[in-house]
């Protein structure tokens, strides 16, 4: 048999290759419908085919450093009736990281699918991590209506207000001196301070170099003894005072929040205590 050399075109249509017919061709325009006898389908797409690597679990680590907790719930239920840039005082869980000038919301555990939602925000005057009580003052954004029934409410931060971004956010420890509370000059526009009082210590007046149009927020509270123990925060004779009865401090009540305010030169303030939970 003579060895004759062919020429063979292959087609691909659709992953599938076309053999034509076993003849002389020395184009690809000579071959036509009649003349492929035989499809020769295609494998799998390789993008369909690969090999899954074995998976080795090692061990678990160490679990890690738990970090700082916010998000908490009242230990008890309470009843809330404040008003705007008013303050209020109750128990959370303890243990948390809570600081000083932290913006908080604060929000009723609804009781039904469809309960309307009852909040309110404010910033952390105090907060104490071993017996969980806070104190939460310029009460503002209240929404809703906080019933007058004993409730649950859910606490954690909230975003920071634009008027606090600014500023500096520290409090400072003041200390009584012949019956005079001293606040030196301010750096930031918002500062907040803390005065011990012991038994039988009196608040009479107080010596400032605030600017104009600062403010002072003076958290007061009184290291109790025992049940005999008591302080007493006279209405302060060197400023304007918006109260005129001596503020008790025992051991029914043993804080009181002081603001001192500069308008126009003029110093002002405003004081107030409150009850002890029970």
């Amino acid at each position: 048999m003579n060895n004759i050399n062919r020429d063979y075109i292959f087609n691909l249509r659709d992953s599938n290759i076309i053999i034509p017919k076993l003849k002389p061709s020395t184009s690809h325009k000579d071959l036509n419908q009649t003349d492929l006898i035989h499809i020769i389908k295609s494998p799998s797409p390789l993008s369909q085919m690969h090999i899954k690597p074995d998976i080795i679990v090692g061990p678990t680590g160490p679990q890690g450093i738990s970090g700082d907790r916010y998000s908490s719930k009242t230990i008890g239920k309470y009843i809330f009736d404040m008003k705007e840039n008013s303050f209020i005082s109750f128990n959370i869980e303890p243990g948390l990281a809570y600081i000083n000038g932290n913006s908080v919301i604060v929000a009723e555990v609804p009781t039904k699918i469809n309960s309307e939602i009852n909040s309110f925000e404010g910033i952390v005057q105090y907060y104490n991590s071993q017996s969980g009580q806070i104190i939460i003052q310029d009460i503002n954004n209240i929404k809703g209506t906080i019933e007058k029934i004993p409730s649950y409410y859910y606490v954690n931060l909230n975003a920071i207000p634009q008027s606090i971004i600014s500023s500096d956010i520290s409090s400072i420890q003041l200390v009584l001196n012949n019956n005079t509370i001293n606040i030196s000059e301010q750096d930031n526009d918002i500062q907040y301070y803390i005065l011990n009082l012991k038994n039988n210590d009196e608040v009479k007046y107080i010596y400032t170099l605030l600017k104009n149009n600062q403010k002072a927020s003076i958290l007061i509270k009184l290291d109790i003894i025992s049940n005999e123990t008591m302080a007493i925060i006279y209405p302060i004779i060197n400023i304007n005072t918006s109260y005129n009865s001596n503020i008790i401090l025992n051991t029914n009540t043993p804080y009181a929040i002081l603001k001192i305010h500069v308008i126009e030169n003029l110093l002002f303030g405003d004081c107030i205590f409150y009850f002890k939970n029970i």
